[in-house]
């Protein structure tokens, strides 16, 4: 499998695909001992390059954490193999391979989840161990009933300890959006991870939420999953959908940069589809100078209508979500469920 992935770099032949992105693979595998899921990273930008240069490349760094973990008898997969390549000195391959748990459907009531999750955060704690990214998909309900947590890959060891019990507290009540949000705060309190009535982890879960959004939003700027970036000539950079375009044609305009960061609004807030499938910036002396790209079937009455309603959701959204002030935690845990739900379709 190791010999596939490195004159790859995606998932063996032998591999069903679980979850694909840009950066990283996740396959499942049979082997002799049992089934198995590989994490696959092939380095294809210049920035998870420089990222990794120096520091223990993702599979290495993942296994590390999961044997802590393991050691301090947390519940996570078991370490089956690592394989890290470099090639003149840069990052050029990781695969991780992990036992797969034998887990079950997740029936407990939400306040009954959270705090399971919130004890399990605790234990991570304990054991020095700082997981950022605590959402629901990582965690994971065992046949025998515990509770199992996932993907190490950004967990990194404790510095601050209460710094960073708030910033777990914070994400763990970001994503308990069944649960009242002064229950929540309860629960977590409980747990060792914040203090009684700290209405600061409410708006630090409500500035994490935020910054998560922003950060799905902008990636309709940058090469990613959905989305490729090229530099078109000396100056000019054109921005698209991820794939082969469908016959259309580039409308000229101005304001065109909000509305296809509007339309990237719209999606990731509303789950509206997209009907933009490009941008092209025009020269930096020229301002007014750029289009959009918009498929045949999309009539130009109807154009007109989508610019003006992308528009909108830019003056309307952007500045709610780049201000000082976050949205009610509220909205965001709604956005953000709304948002993982269109995902998994």
């Amino acid at each position: 499998m190791w010999q596939e992935v490195l004159a790859t770099g995606a998932l063996p032949a032998a591999a069903l695909p679980v979850r694909t992105r840009l950066v990283r693979a996740v396959g499942q595998v049979a082997l002799p001992s049992g089934s198995a899921y590989l994490k696959v990273m092939s380095f294809p930008r210049a920035g998870d390059r420089l990222r990794y240069l120096l520091r223990a490349l993702p599979a290495a760094h993942e296994a590390a954490m999961l044997l802590r973990a393991r050691a301090a008898g947390i519940a996570c997969p078991e370490v089956l193999a690592v394989r890290t390549a470099r090639r003149g000195l840069l990052p050029f391959r990781s695969m991780l391979v992990l036992r797969a748990l034998p887990v079950a459907a997740d029936d407990a009531a939400p306040p009954q989840r959270l705090r399971q999750r919130a004890a399990l955060a605790r234990r991570l704690l304990d054991a020095g161990l700082f997981h950022p990214d605590l959402n629901a998909d990582n965690f994971a309900r065992l046949q025998d009933g515990g509770l199992a947590v996932l993907d190490l890959q950004s967990v990194r060891p404790v510095r601050a300890r209460a710094r960073a019990a708030r910033r777990m507290a914070a994400r763990l009540l970001l994503e308990a959006a069944d649960v009242e949000p002064g229950d929540a705060l309860a629960i977590l309190a409980d747990a060792g991870l914040a203090q009684s009535g700290d209405a600061g982890v409410e708006r630090l879960a409500a500035a994490t939420g935020r910054d998560w959004l922003v950060a799905r939003v902008r990636r309709c700027w940058r090469t990613s999953t959905e989305f490729v970036a090229e530099r078109r000539g000396l100056l000019r950079r054109e921005h698209r959908r991820r794939g082969e375009l469908p016959p259309g044609r580039w409308v000229t305009g101005a304001d065109l940069a909000r509305c296809w960061e509007g339309q990237r609004l719209l999606e990731v807030l509303e789950g509206r589809p997209p009907v933009l499938l490009g941008f092209r910036a025009g020269w930096p002396w020229l301002p007014g100078e750029c289009s959009v790209y918009v498929p045949a079937t999309v009539a130009e009455e109807r154009v007109r209508d989508e610019l003006r309603a992308m528009t909108e959701a830019h003056r309307r959204l952007a500045a709610t979500l780049c201000g000082r002030t976050p949205p009610p935690l509220r909205t965001l845990q709604a956005w953000r469920r709304r948002f993982t739900t269109e995902a998994a379709r």
